[in-house]
């Protein structure tokens, strides 16, 4: 299913990580953050939309654009650099370059462009976890909703073929009103 609404694209980067990530908690990031805590013994991936930029419309006579969307994933890690029981992956340094692995390109269904990564940062160190975040942002289209304008309503085709000046070929189809009469 091609994605279009931000819940939409944020549940196939959720579904996209659970996949790459089995090791790892992930889900959307919470409602209340201030609530949320780490608990997972290895780490944790939380999807957040961070907002999106708008450039000018492509359309003529509509709103029509690429809207940039821009996505934060926090990472929880337990480590700063410990291999254990990550598959390989490491404490947050090593989870951050997996990370980019996995969604750099990576084009979900409904989006113009890939994932593009735009900065990582460090967040925090508290007593559970290293945290950092890593912004990444795709292109999808906004295509302004229309109503229906009432259109002229056609009731005859006349085709004509000339050759020469000279009509080799007259059609016209009546209209279901003329065809009963």
């Amino acid at each position: 299913m091609a994605a279009h609404t931000i819940e939409d694209f944020e549940n196939v980067i959720v579904e996209r990580l659970i996949a790459g990530f089995p090791e790892l908690k992930v889900e959307a990031f919470p409602d209340r953050p201030e609530d949320y805590r780490f608990t997972h013994p290895v780490g944790a991936l939380l999807v957040h939309y961070r907002g999106a930029d708008f450039g000018d419309s492509q359309g003529v006579g509509t709103v029509s654009l690429n809207r940039k969307l821009l996505w934060d994933i926090t990472l929880y890690a337990k480590s700063l650099r410990d291999h254990r029981g990550t598959e390989g992956r490491g404490g947050a340094l090593l989870m951050l370059d997996a990370l980019r692995a996995h969604l750099t390109g990576w084009r979900p269904k409904g989006a113009t462009s890939g994932m593009v990564p735009e900065r990582e940062d460090f967040l925090n160190r508290d007593a559970s976890a290293w945290i950092y975040v890593a912004r990444y942002s795709l292109r999808a289209p906004l295509v302004q909703k229309t109503e229906e304008e009432a259109a002229a309503l056609l009731k005859r085709i006349t085709s004509r073929a000339e050759r020469d000046g000279h009509v080799i070929r007259d059609v016209q189809k009546p209209t279901p009103n003329e065809e009963g009469a």
